[in-house]
């Protein structure tokens, strides 16, 4: 994808630098899975997700990653392209004392409405939430999270560095809590300003932020940084 990208886009013209002062760490667990699928196609990829997402050991060790986190007080958000991942992740996990919170297309709007309620909540309890990471990028915004969890395979450094902004987005003294709006909702306010947004997609994290300046009353005060 990155040649692809340059050839379409042209070199990069411009670099923003990380004005963030909270520490980051990048840690790299390896693991025993092995694989004959060749990898050289879309159907082969799809097998191995598939593989992954029901490697036994595999699941058990990020598992066990997750738990030590937890007991460290960590509120951990874990991303897989799988939904069969999130539940086998929730098995793995409960050996541990560790029930997540799961995060995927198929469950109904209360549920949703639920965990992003337990998200939202002032306290500095420790949490798991288990997710698809389409469902997590642009105005999903949850300070809460400090860690996160990368257990699928990413088909290019793009995606590496846009997954870990859903827990990345705080400040090194206070954060704030948001009430995250449907993409539905916003896109039709943004339509109704007359702002340029696709008929369906992700919106841009410029519309996600006017719609944040016009609705100040979303704001739920702030909490000391986890």
């Amino acid at each position: 994808m990155d040649p692809v990208i340059t050839m379409q886009c042209g070199p990069i013209r411009h670099e923003i630098e990380d004005a963030s002062t909270f520490a980051k760490h990048l840690v790299v667990h390896p693991t025993v899975f092995t694989t004959d699928e060749p990898g050289n196609d879309g159907a082969s990829f799809q097998a191995i997700y598939t593989e992954l997402a029901h490697h036994a050991d595999r699941n058990a060790q990020i598992a066990t990653d997750i738990a030590d986190a937890t007991a460290r007080g960590r509120c951990s958000l874990a991303l897989t392209n799988r939904v069969e991942h999130i539940h086998q992740l929730a098995a793995a996990l409960k050996p541990h004392g560790v029930e997540p919170l799961m995060l995927h297309g198929g469950l109904p709007p209360a549920e949703r409405a639920r965990i992003r309620a337990v998200l939202a909540e002032e306290t500095t309890k420790p949490l798991v939430l288990l997710a698809i990471d389409k469902l997590v990028g642009e105005g999903f915004d949850q300070p809460r999270l400090d860690t996160l969890f990368l257990t699928s395979p990413a088909s290019f450094k793009g995606r590496v560095i846009q997954k870990p902004v859903p827990a990345a987005r705080t400040s090194d003294v206070t954060t704030t809590h948001l009430s995250v709006p449907a993409v539905a909702e916003v896109r039709a306010w943004a339509r109704r300003q007359d702002l340029d947004v696709p008929p369906r997609g992700r919106l841009r994290q410029e519309i996600w932020d006017a719609w944040h300046a016009a609705h100040p009353e979303q704001r739920h005060g702030a909490s000391p940084h986890a």
